[in-house]
């Protein structure tokens, strides 16, 4: 294996298992999506911190008069792309980072 596929493979995993510190969830941009308690998604669309996300949900169910099912929500972290030489890494958002 050369090098630079070296590179991308460890660079790969390191970006994947490194996760967002909790003090930063209030930092990070993210899209907001808002679960059913069918399992169908609603993507209230992007906003900044979790905080965000919480109340937008919690306006939405209300909104909706659904406020005693079982919702949920996610925010999708937006990841900005790791360019390596030709090879990009994590564009845009695949929601490969969520939180709560």
């Amino acid at each position: 294996m050369n090098k630079k596929k070296f590179l991308v493979i460890i660079l790969f995993f390191y970006t994947n298992l490194h996760a967002l510190p909790f003090n930063e969830y209030e930092q990070v941009d993210l899209y907001c999506h808002f679960y059913y308690e069918n399992g169908s998604t609603t993507n209230l669309g992007e906003m900044k911190g979790i905080s965000s996300c919480q109340n937008a949900t919690y306006s939405w169910a209300r909104e909706n008069n659904i406020t005693d099912t079982n919702w949920d929500y996610i925010g999708c972290v937006i990841k900005e792309p790791v360019v390596i030489g030709d090879i990009t890494i994590r564009k845009g958002s695949n929601c490969s980072e969520r939180i709560r």
